[in-house]
């Protein structure tokens, strides 16, 4: 069951571009693959991955868990326009977010709007705002690579998972 989740979430080993580097995402697929094996519950399992890091006293598994934010392909070329690609960032996590969280694609309403679409053109753009959140402009000039977190748990002992008490 992991499997098609790392696959819709963009789960990659390397940042995807002309470089196509490695990066530290397995991290985040150990958490995925843990969560699962626990039978996590799926409103826990979403609100870690969207929004773990904003919890109250977050833990670093919380926070591990919004790796879920940071699968979008990343560029290092020198030439990049850091905007483009920051915007270009944006829709990718728009996208996998509509995909995942709400079996829609939302690829035509980026541009325009259909008759019978669920969302349209502005509501798309309302939706964007939810994905500006992850800074990544560092990252793109090369003077850091992304990480999860500094210090990551030993992911095979078992722990004691605390529901924060709100739902999403």
């Amino acid at each position: 069951m992991a499997v098609g989740w790392l696959d819709l979430s963009r789960y990659a080993d390397t940042h995807g571009y002309h470089l196509d580097a490695g990066r530290e995402m397995w991290k985040w697929r150990e958490w995925v693959i843990d969560a699962f094996n626990r039978n996590q519950h799926f409103d826990e399992f979403v609100l870690w991955q969207l929004a773990g890091d904003l919890l109250p006293n977050a833990t670093t598994e919380q926070k591990l868990a919004t790796g879920f934010c940071r699968n979008n392909m990343i560029n290092f070329e020198g030439g990049a326009i850091a905007d483009e690609y920051l915007a270009a960032y944006i829709k990718d996590r728009t996208s996998t977010f509509a995909t995942a969280f709400l079996g829609l694609t939302l690829a035509c309403c980026e541009c325009h709007d259909h008759k019978f679409d669920p969302f349209t053109q502005r509501e798309y753009y309302q939706l964007s705002p939810i994905s500006t959140g992850c800074r990544r402009r560092d990252w793109m000039a090369g003077k850091e690579m992304p990480r999860l977190c500094s210090r990551c748990p030993r992911l095979s002992k078992p722990r004691n998972w605390r529901h924060c008490g709100r739902r999403f």
